[in-house]
């Protein structure tokens, strides 16, 4: 009869390790939509990111675009860790009243083998094992190229997360 004791009092044991275990494991597991906010700002704000960069201190200056740095080079250089993982495809529109009425003014794409198959089923919803996660993001942001002035505009960031 001790015996059943015994086993259930293991179990019990067993049941509150793996329960500490599943906790302490899903506390530090960063959350998807989180891994996709860093991986954009990485690409726009990183040290090869797109925004311009002061060019005695190398400080990033936040919010105004290089038209220089804004091609699928340097955002590969931003960005090729988790290459197969994560895409985005971002594109810059020049100021108007909305941004419905703009056409774009330049585009540019990390990993475009991923975008072009995990964006659809990721704007879909499709979010399971084969799709992925989705986010767009729209910024207003100052343009600044070589011989023009700095000009107001819209930074659209779609990024996606293969599931």
């Amino acid at each position: 009869m001790q015996w059943i004791y015994r086993i259930t009092a293991a179990l019990i044991l067993f049941w509150l390790l793996f329960a500490q275990i599943q906790m302490i494991t899903n506390f530090m597991r960063v959350p998807n939509h989180m891994e996709l906010a860093l991986y954009e700002q990485r690409l726009i704000g990183g040290q090869d990111g797109i925004f311009a960069h002061e060019s005695t201190t190398g400080r990033v200056l936040e919010g105004v675009v290089d038209t220089a740095r804004f091609n699928d080079l340097t955002l590969t250089n931003a960005y090729m860790q988790d290459s197969p993982i994560f895409g985005a495809r971002l594109t810059l529109y020049l100021n108007t009243t909305s941004l419905d009425q703009q056409q774009p003014f330049m585009n540019a794409t990390n990993a475009p083998d991923v975008v072009t198959k995990y964006l659809p089923l990721a704007q879909a919803g499709l979010t399971g094992p084969g799709g992925g996660l989705y986010e767009r993001h729209v910024y207003p942001v100052m343009i600044q190229s070589s011989d023009e002035p700095l000009r107001p505009g819209w930074l659209e960031i779609e990024a996606v997360k293969r599931t």
